[in-house]
């Protein structure tokens, strides 16, 4: 079976006297799917599903099924793409002209009812799952601000915790990959958002230099800055290596954990932006392109304010350890979820 679009699109001019322009406008219907005329949303296909009444403007028109499954149409032009169809010669845009005469083939009604059910589902289950993700990074960037601003405790614990130079807390490691026990499938870079990450198996390759031999040694467990600005740290980052050892370029600077730090604690200090920001901004210059002019042992000269106690900054890792787990967990889920429903628009729309 097939048939075409049909195309809902209207004007409706309102004038007023105490206005020196005229506004255009539709209202449309609910079940219906509007979407852009003109404009680069085209290209991204930004098709959504109206389920009120709402006024659109002469930039828009909808699409109204006739005999046909509002979410069943719906997928098939998420998947068909109107883009396709568009002029995109100069300013992408689109209009009857493009869409009344463009076929689409449709099963019989009542499939169509159930395969739209199945994919609304699924569409609603991976935006609920995006909201709880959601929640979860909120609550660890909240649980962050509490507990190092020491508003939120253990209980039993009420000693404040005295602020200290990184130095007390930390050393320059200097050990460097001189007898090449390290080769390139072990060098290792630092993300703001994932922290220490095996180069080749986050970026698909290697990076490094021809030789590595002089690249430093970074185990587990010791802490790592970046010498190189991101987007929301313009003057670095501070991660802790919670994996395995292996080699980082002289790039960064790699630091030792005393006796007196369980390390992975500094990692979740300065995950904050604005805490990492405010710690290093005092301490780092930048060169005339951009790059970061200031020692290793320069880098420790920053006060930081965790427990002294090992057993305490223990408990706090546990803590956020577990929030980590969770929010893998719930990523890995949504992964599944959204390669499913990948899966099926691919298979179903043939």
């Amino acid at each position: 079976m097939h048939g075409h679009l049909n195309v809902l699109i209207g004007i409706h001019q309102s004038r007023s006297s105490c206005l020196i322009y005229v506004i255009k406008f539709v209202q449309v219907i609910s079940c219906n799917l509007p979407f852009s005329k003109r404009g680069a949303a085209i290209l991204t296909n930004k098709v959504r599903i109206l389920e009120k009444k709402m006024f659109m403007d002469t930039n828009m028109m909808a699409l109204t099924p006739v005999e046909t499954d509002l979410y069943f149409l719906y997928f098939l032009i998420s998947e068909e793409n109107l883009s396709k169809i568009a002029d995109t010669s100069t300013i992408p845009q689109i209009n009857n002209k493009h869409i009344i005469p463009y076929t689409i083939y449709l099963p019989c009604l009542m499939e169509q009812q159930r395969l739209g059910k199945v994919l609304i589902l699924l569409s609603n289950l991976i935006a609920a799952n995006e909201d709880k993700l959601e929640q979860l990074k909120t609550l660890k960037k909240l649980m962050m601000q509490k507990i190092f601003s020491q508003e939120w405790r253990f209980k039993g614990f009420t000693d404040p915790w005295e602020q200290r130079k990184l130095k007390w807390f930390l050393r320059v490691s200097k050990l460097k990959n001189i007898d090449g026990i390290f080769d390139k499938n072990s060098v290792l870079s630092v993300s703001g958002e994932f922290g220490v990450v095996n180069q080749i198996a986050f970026q698909g390759r290697s990076f490094a230099g021809k030789s590595i031999l002089n690249y430093g040694i970074l185990d587990h467990n010791d802490v790592v800055y970046t010498k190189s600005p991101l987007k929301s740290n313009p003057y670095g980052i501070i991660k802790t290596n919670l994996g395995k050892a292996g080699v980082v370029s002289t790039l960064y600077a790699v630091y030792a954990p005393l006796k007196t730090v369980y390390s992975p604690i500094l990692g979740y200090y300065f995950n904050l932006d604005t805490r990492v920001n405010n710690y290093l901004r005092p301490l780092v210059n930048k060169g005339a392109k951009n790059d970061m002019k200031v020692r290793d042992e320069a880098v420790l000269e920053g006060k930081v304010c965790i427990p002294d106690s090992i057993e305490t900054q223990k408990r706090i890792c546990n803590l956020f350890s577990l929030i980590d787990n969770l929010i893998a967990a719930n990523e890995d889920k949504l992964n599944q979820l959204k390669e499913l429903k990948k899966y099926l628009m691919q298979n179903m729309f043939v």
